[in-house]
Parts: structure tokens; sequence; C-alpha cells
């Protein structure tokens, strides 16, 4: 079988391989296997996501690493509007470090049960988030592609991740 997607060095053309007959035939099939996924962020159901935007759900990848040989853990199935708010920059990671600025003052940080973060210990999930976003980042920006967004945004993790560290020293000195 051949793939127009693979460039010539073994990277993948993400455009290209969205568009892909391997692409369409690997989500047909997912979507047999899981019939009655709802959104992983806000729990639309896949009949609800059909009436209210004619289509099913989206299938997000966790992370771009296994593109192209993709298993049914490394996808999410999400929502056009969760969709278009993880690539616009609004994910959950993005609405932790939101509210860890605004809160960052407080002795006792905030609780982020509705991100999947759990009410207590919630600083190695919020890490492995970060981590994630992280290698999202650079793997969604190529060397040509570096930007100055790419720049801030991996700084403004860098930032995130001092506070979350900062959390979990204060939570042990205080235990």
């Amino acid at each position: 079988m051949s793939e127009s997607w693979r460039n010539k060095d073994g990277s993948i053309n993400y455009y290209e391989y969205m568009s892909s007959p391997e692409w369409r035939r690997f989500r047909e099939a997912y979507w047999k296997r899981n019939p009655h996924e709802k959104c992983q962020r806000c729990g639309m159901s896949n009949d609800e996501h059909r009436m209210k935007f004619g289509t099913r759900l989206h299938l997000n990848h966790r992370d771009y690493r296994t593109l192209g040989c993709e298993a049914d853990e490394d996808l999410e199935p999400i929502c056009k509007e969760c969709h278009d708010r993880e690539h616009s920059g609004d994910s959950a990671v993005e609405t932790l470090m939101a509210l860890l600025e605004v809160d960052s003052a407080k002795k006792n940080p905030p609780h982020f049960s509705y991100l999947g973060l759990p009410e207590t210990d919630w600083e190695p999930k919020a890490l492995e988030l970060i981590t994630q976003r992280r290698a999202n980042l650079r793997t969604y920006f190529t060397q040509e592609q570096e930007s100055e967004e790419m720049w801030r945004q991996l700084a403004h993790l860098t930032f995130v991740e001092d506070y979350v560290r900062a959390c979990m020293d204060l939570r042990k000195a205080s235990a």
C-alpha cells in the first residue's frame, strides 16, 4: 500500500495523512469497535453530536508520535466544540494554566476535578498534562514552522510547571 502522506525522510505530512484513505479506514473501524463513545471532555454522545453538527464525534490524537500507526488508546473521541478549543489553545492544559495563574497567590491550590485531576495530590496529573502538551507542541511545529508563538507557549508551560512543583513542595513542607 502506498503511503503518499509519508515524506522521504520517514516523517508524516499531517494534512495529507488526515485526508488519506488509510486514516478514513482506521476512523471507520474505530467507530465500529466503539459505537457508543462520548466526548471525553464534555460527555456529548455521538447521537447528540450528529443532531447538533451533522457528523459523528471527532477523533483527537492524544499525541502525534503514533501518527500513521495509531491504536485506539492513542485517540480520544471529542465533540467539535472541544476539538476546536483543543486546537485553538484552549485545551484542558490551557484551562489548567489559566486557572493556576488566577489562583497562584493562594496558599492552597485549586482543585481541578472537572479536568480529570484528583481532589488531592493533583500535581502529578497536572505535570503529566504539561508534559503531554509540551510534546504535542514540539511535534505540531516542525523545525521549519518553529515560531514565536510556539516558544511563547513552551515558556508558559515552564512557568506553570514551576508553579505546580512549588505547590508540591508546599504540600510536602506542610505535611
